[in-house]
Parts: structure tokens; C-alpha cells; sequence
């Protein structure tokens, strides 16, 4: 599968503008390797994540045995197998009577859907049950108003260093005010850092939100 290639987009229908994000989190997720994803509203992107799961896990490890630092650190591993969810109920949405099969049929078609656990329910009876950890969480769903419940029922059990990635935030009134409580927030409350990118060349689901826990990094030498 090409991430790049033009023929890719064309893979799932209506995929409603999230191409640009979506390798934007194909290359998070191979930077970061992420161990407990979820993802609120399956489509387009999901293909993205699962196969950035799938790149990391078929990656050559001999190209990283050649160094010295696998020598002097025998004990590193590069193993990689996070765990994926999705939460999704497939209503009806925007008129796509089929999303859910579209979505199914393309995913075992590239191989991608053995790295998904799915959870069919909808946002709102899925947080009827305590959150669970997570360290990337990928909010594509909903209005301003489920915005700020999500980030509230996701933040508290985020994972140091963890992150949640809210679609189309500042392009839109709703996501606009959500974005600006966060800001105020953040004034008295130091133990995130958020930080908004825009697509200035669409007028729909143009933008995005990056929320970040504060966290301790490792150090591995004096010097880079």
C-alpha cells in the first residue's frame, strides 16, 4: 500500500478531507510507537494507523543490529505490538448507508484488520464504563460539545507523555470555544501543552488540536 501515491485516496469513498491528518498520524505513530491507541469514528484514517502498526512490525531489524548500540544495550528490544481500538456505532451518517462494510472490505483487503480491536457503540455509551489508559488517543467525531467531554473522560487516565488528537477544532465556532477553554485551562494547569495546526487550503475539517501530558524522557547519553 502507498501512503503517498494518489490511488490510495481513492480507496475508501467520502472519506471527508482527513488524507493530510491522516499521515500526519501514520508518522506519529513510527515516531513515537505509541502502545495503547484508540480511535473515536472509524474511516479513512484508521487504515493509516493500523498500517503504521503493521510498518513498525515488519521493519528490518537487522538495519538496526548493525549498530553499536544494540551491542552495548543486548537487552533493547524493537518489538512492537500496541493495542488498537476503535470505537464506532456505523449510524447512518452523512448518508453513508455502507461505511461499515467499506471500511471492513479495505482493511482485510490490505491486510490491516488483524491489528484492530473494534468496539461497536457509540461515544457516549462507551464512556458509561471507567476509561482505561491510553497514550494516543484520535478524536474524529462529533461537535465542540463532545470535544470537551472526551478530552474530560480521556485526560485523567492518559499515559505520561501521552496525547490526544482532536479533528477540526479552530475552523469552526464549537471547536473555536473548545480550543480557547483549553487555552484557559492551560494557564493554571501546566501539566499539559496544546498546540493547534490548520490546513489553509480547505474550508472543511481544516485543523487540528494536539493535547500533550507532561511526562519524564529517558536519557541515554551526555551528548545527541
Amino acid at each position: 500500500m502507498d501512503l503517498i501515491n494518489n490511488d490510495f485516496t481513492t480507496l475508501l469513498p467520502n472519506r471527508h478531507l482527513t488524507e493530510n491528518v491522516s499521515l500526519f498520524l501514520y508518522s506519529l505513530i513510527k515516531t513515537c510507537r505509541p502502545k495503547k491507541i484508540i480511535e473515536i469514528g472509524a474511516g479513512y484514517s484508521s487504515l493509516f494507523i493500523s498500517k503504521a502498526i503493521e510498518d513498525i512490525k515488519t521493519e528490518d531489524i537487522h538495519t538496526h543490529l548493525k549498530t553499536n548500540l544494540i551491542e552495548e544495550h543486548a537487552e533493547h528490544t524493537f518489538e512492537y505490538d500496541p493495542e488498537y481500538t476503535i470505537v464506532e456505532a456505523f449510524e447512518n451518517v452523512y448518508g453513508r448507508n455502507n461505511r461499515e462494510g467499506i471500511i471492513t472490505e479495505v482493511l482485510k483487503q490490505e491486510d490491516l484488520w488483524k491489528n484492530i480491536n473494534f468496539v461497536k457503540l457509540n461515544f457516549y455509551d462507551f464512556i458509561k464504563s471507567p476509561c482505561q489508559p491510553y497514550d494516543l488517543v484520535w478524536l474524529d467525531f462529533g461537535t465542540g460539545k463532545e470535544y470537551m467531554k472526551a478530552v474530560s473522560y480521556f485526560y485523567e487516565s492518559l499515559l505520561p507523555n501521552g496525547i490526544i488528537i482532536i479533528h477540526s477544532t479552530v475552523n469552526n465556532l464549537a471547536g473555536r470555544l473548545f480550543v480557547t477553554e483549553m487555552k484557559l485551562r492551560n494557564c493554571y494547569d501546566s501539566s499539559f501543552e496544546i498546540m493547534t495546526f490548520e490546513e489553509p487550503h480547505k474550508m472543511r475539517q481544516s485543523s487540528f488540536t494536539i493535547i500533550k501530558k507532561h511526562g519524564e524522557y529517558k536519557t541515554h547519553s551526555v551528548f545527541a
